[in-house]
């Protein structure tokens, strides 16, 4: 049997792994907001975990490949993913110039209920 990118591969796949659980994205930097702030942890983490485990299953089970097999929906996706970044870019350039732009802010005025939370 021959192993020699046995090596290569088990390093490629340490270090794929270590890139993706050091990021911190902003799934976890809110999960870490909120545990600091204590403010409905256990449902903060059950739905982005039940968020993550149904992405990963529709991942594994080939939900790309119909997307991309679609026009229609490809095209759908893609112009909803542009909507949301560019929302979601616009809502952190107002927050920049936002005179309420701190940490201790945001944890001292983030006692939210479930629903707006999770909503």
């Amino acid at each position: 049997m021959d192993y020699s990118y046995a090596k290569f591969y088990f390093f490629k796949g340490f270090f794929l792994s270590l890139s993706l659980i050091m990021a911190i994205g902003a799934q976890n930097a809110f999960v870490l907001r909120q545990g600091i702030a204590k403010n409905n942890v256990f449902y903060v983490c059950l739905v982005c975990f039940l968020c993550d485990f149904v992405l990963i299953l529709a991942g594994i089970f080939g939900v790309s490949e119909v997307i991309a097999k679609n026009l229609i929906v490809n095209v759908l996706i893609t112009a909803l993913g542009i909507l949301f970044v560019s929302y979601y870019a616009i809502t952190a350039l107002i927050s920049v110039f936002s005179t309420k732009n701190s940490v201790i802010f945001e944890i001292e005025h983030s006692n939210f209920s479930i629903i707006k939370l999770l909503f």
